[in-house]
């Protein structure tokens, strides 16, 4: 084949991490509340 064709995607590549890092992140995940903070302090230095 010519060295100019581009090769796809392996379709059968596993991912490390899910699309979203949400989704990984139960929902009383102690980082949220420390992304819930920072928006918060952002908030109050306006």
């Amino acid at each position: 084949m010519s060295d100019n064709y581009k090769q796809g995607l392996n379709r059968k590549q596993q991912l490390l991490f899910p699309p979203s890092l949400d989704e990984y992140l139960d929902e009383d995940s102690s980082v949220r509340v420390i992304d819930s903070y920072e928006v918060i302090y952002a908030l109050l230095l306006r």
